[in-house]
């Protein structure tokens, strides 16, 4: 398999919007676990109490999965982090 492979798309924009998302979330991931208790803004915070909220992160990584599924597994872990993170940031406050 070649790394051409990997991001199969119909066209050049799609291709680059999948590599630009990936390595945003890639570095997104680093950052994040990188430290033990990240920084997250605090409207990021008080998002988290709503549902809706959640609902939509959900959305977006079950979409990014049918778009693309190596963006939408980093979204999932993104999704993941963030949820762990603020979720244990609330329970603190």
């Amino acid at each position: 398999m070649y790394w051409s492979n990997l991001l199969e798309s119909d066209s050049h924009t799609d291709r680059a919007i999948r590599i630009f998302l990936g390595t945003v979330l890639f570095l997104w991931l680093l950052f994040i676990g990188s430290s033990f208790e990240a920084p997250y803004h605090e409207k990021i915070v008080e998002l988290y109490a709503e549902p809706w909220w959640r609902a939509v992160l959900i959305l977006a990584v079950f979409f990014a999965l049918l778009w693309c599924p190596r963006v939408g597994i980093l979204l999932a872990i993104a999704t993941f982090f963030y949820l762990h993170d603020v979720g244990a940031i609330a329970d603190t406050q």
